[in-house]
C-alpha cells in the first residue's frame, strides 16, 4: 500500500469538471488502438489550475494538455496513473448535480504518491516513473538472460561485471528512447591535445561507441536503441572488449 509521508500541496476540484478534463486527457490520437489507460499522466499543480500532460510519443504522436481550475495550496509535478480517478468518479459520485467537489493530497517530492478524497471515498495512486515502468524491467530481465549479475542503482541504472569490466546500463526516455551503455577506461588520467585527438580517432574507429573525457576519467558509451534492448548482451561484450584494449595505453597517456 501507498503511504503519504507528509502532504506537500492539496487541490480542491468540481468533480464533473475534473471527470471531463481526465477523459480528455485519456482519449487516445485518432487511430491509436491502446490496451488499459493509456501513457501515465504527467500532473502539474499550482497557481489555480491542474493541469495533465498525456504524452503519446510512444503511439508516434505528440502530446495532450488538458487543464482545469482548482483551488490549490501549494505546487507540486508529478507522473501517475490518476487517469483511473475518471472511471472512479463516474462509478461512485454522484457528478451530475455538479456541486460535488474531491480533493488532491499529493506527497512531498520524496514521497510515493497522491491521495483523491471524495465525499465517500478515497482513491491512493503511487507515483510513476514512466521511463522506468517501461524501459527498467526489459533491460534486467535482458541482462539477467545473458547470464549477467547486476546490482540496481534505483530503477532505471544497473551496474554488471563484463569480462571483469563493470559496465553502467541506465535506461532513459524522450523522443528516442536508449539505453546507454557505459564503462570507465581510465581513471586519474589528464586531459590534453593529445588526449583528445586519440579520443578523436577512437571514435571514428568504433561505430556506435563514443568515448571521451570527464573529470579525469576516460569513459565509453554505447547509446542502445531501447526497442533493441535484444542486443545488450553483444554490446556490453562489445564495450567490454574495446575497455580492456584500451585501458593500458590509456593510462599511460
Amino acid at each position: 500500500p501507498v503511504v503519504l509521508d507528509s502532504i506537500d500541496c492539496t487541490a480542491v476540484v468540481p468533480a464533473k469538471r475534473l471527470a471531463d478534463v481526465l477523459d480528455a486527457a485519456r482519449t487516445p490520437p485518432i487511430g491509436v488502438d491502446i490496451v488499459g489507460y493509456g501513457p501515465p499522466l504527467w500532473c502539474v499543480i499550482g497557481n489555480g489550475k491542474i493541469t495533465f500532460h498525456s504524452d503519446w510519443s510512444a503511439y508516434d504522436h505528440g502530446r495532450a494538455t488538458v487543464s482545469v481550475e482548482a483551488e490549490t495550496n501549494g505546487e507540486a509535478q508529478f507522473h501517475s496513473a490518476v487517469s483511473l480517478v475518471a472511471r472512479v468518479l463516474r462509478d461512485f459520485t454522484t457528478i451530475d448535480e455538479g456541486d460535488e467537489t474531491v480533493r488532491f493530497e499529493i506527497d512531498g517530492p520524496t514521497g510515493s504518491g497522491c491521495r483523491v478524497v471524495a465525499s465517500e471515498w478515497v482513491l491512493t495512486c503511487p507515483f510513476i516513473d514512466p521511463v522506468a515502468q517501461e524501459w527498467g524491467g526489459m533491460m534486467r530481465r535482458e541482462i539477467m538472460s545473458a547470464g549477467f549479475e547486476y546490482e540496481r542503482d534505483g530503477d532505471r541504472a544497473v551496474e554488471y561485471l563484463v569480462n571483469g569490466v563493470q559496465v553502467r546500463a541506465q535506461v532513459h526516455g524522450g523522443r528516442h528512447p536508449v539505453c546507454r551503455l557505459s564503462a570507465i577506461v581510465a581513471r586519474n588520467v589528464a586531459s590534453g591535445e593529445f588526449l583528445l585527438s586519440e579520443l578523436n580517432d577512437w571514435n571514428k574507429a568504433h561505430a556506435g561507441m563514443k568515448f571521451w573525457w570527464e573529470a579525469g576519467k576516460v569513459v565509453a558509451v554505447i547509446d542502445l536503441d531501447s526497442n533493441h534492448m535484444s542486443d545488450i548482451c553483444d554490446e556490453s561484450l562489445r564495450l567490454a572488449a574495446a575497455v580492456a584494449r584500451l585501458a593500458a595505453p590509456t593510462a599511460a597517456l
